[in-house]
């Protein structure tokens, strides 16, 4: 095993290109369990080294990080601020209180979403990304150890037909437990926000994909409605 790895930024990266600090984070954020000591280029050398040796797994998944790496600098997330507070997108789900705050509601078994509306706030990058962090509790306690947290997102432009479909969709599967009602849940969804541009008007939802409509992964299989209480926008 080693703990300090050479490629060929020409040769071994998706696009030629190195952004130090975007394949920091692409590292950070995989499985590799070894702390990142250091990113290096020299010429057509990339360097990366780590505190102590990776196992052959994490090896071949550092290979494949760089294989998959376009280069794109990493951007600084910017706060979406909605125009408007969260409104229910029928079918199942609508406005409660809950714990004395407003929330959303979507029931078990089906899918349903709160929807909002902002404006795009970056020029159109093809790493764009959307962050949304989904706070949440369960109604009641009940059977059941997963929820399918989903976010969707579209924008457009003048001239453009905002009755287009979703460009983007994505779930999270939310582990939870029946403990203590009202305990706060946090999901976070990743989307591409490639398709924006910048002052481009958005379309976000947020809810339950509690039907498993959004395709294979891990099943919605709680057995009680939850409550949508807060939620964090960013994109970058």
């Amino acid at each position: 095993m080693a703990t300090e790895f050479q490629y060929s930024i020409a040769g071994d990266t998706a696009s030629g290109a190195v952004s130090s600090n975007r394949l920091a984070y692409e590292i950070e954020e995989s499985s590799i369990a070894p702390t990142l000591v250091a990113i290096g280029t020299s010429g057509d050398e990339l360097h990366i080294a780590f505190d102590s040796d990776l196992s052959t797994a994490e090896e071949s998944a550092l290979d494949a990080i760089v294989g998959a790496h376009a280069g794109n600098p990493l951007r600084d997330w910017v706060p979406i601020l909605p125009d408007s507070e969260m409104e229910p997108v029928i079918p199942g789900a609508s406005k409660v209180v809950a714990n004395d705050r407003p929330a959303i509601e979507v029931q078990n078994g089906v899918t349903g979403y709160a929807a909002l509306q902002a404006r795009w706030p970056r020029a159109q990058y093809a790493s764009a990304e959307l962050r949304a962090r989904v706070y949440f509790v369960l109604k009641a306690a009940g059977t059941g150890s997963n929820v399918r947290i989903a976010t969707r997102l579209k924008a457009q432009g003048p001239g453009d037909d905002s009755s287009a479909a979703f460009a983007a969709t994505g779930f999270v599967a939310v582990p939870v437990t029946h403990t203590t009602v009202g305990e706060v849940f946090v999901g976070e969804v990743m989307l591409d926000g490639s398709s924006a541009y910048l002052g481009d008007a958005m379309a976000v939802q947020v809810g339950r994909d509690g039907a498993n409509d959004l395709g294979a992964g891990t099943s919605d299989d709680v057995n009680q409605p939850i409550q949508i209480i807060g939620l964090q926008m960013e994109a970058r």
